[in-house]
């Protein structure tokens, strides 16, 4: 990796490098890497997506009193609703459906 800004230094954010891979060169800038925070903040959006889509994917069978596996998919929601019980941090181990 070359600075382009600052030739004999290292890249702090905002400086173009440039680099390559696989035989291409790119040039680009610098950015710090994200910090643990961002990294946290991330994950979090994510398994909120993650939640979101799995309750909106169920709301119809919740809704269906005859929808197979009705109970299980009921409970599987309050789990999902439930996730997380600490309100500033998802656990890693996400809630799952049974299929009994």
């Amino acid at each position: 990796m070359r600075n382009l800004t600052n030739p004999d230094q290292d890249p702090v954010a905002g400086d173009t490098i440039q680099y390559s891979s696989d035989g291409l060169v790119f040039t680009t800038q610098f950015t710090d890497p994200p910090s643990d925070a961002e990294l946290a903040e991330a994950a979090d959006s994510a398994a909120r997506f993650w939640r979101d889509t799995e309750l909106e994917s169920s709301d119809q069978a919740a809704q269906t009193p005859d929808w197979p596996n009705r109970s299980n998919i009921l409970l599987f929601r309050a789990a999902l609703r439930g996730w997380p019980a600490d309100a500033d941090k998802f656990p890693a181990t996400r809630p799952e459906l049974a299929t009994d």
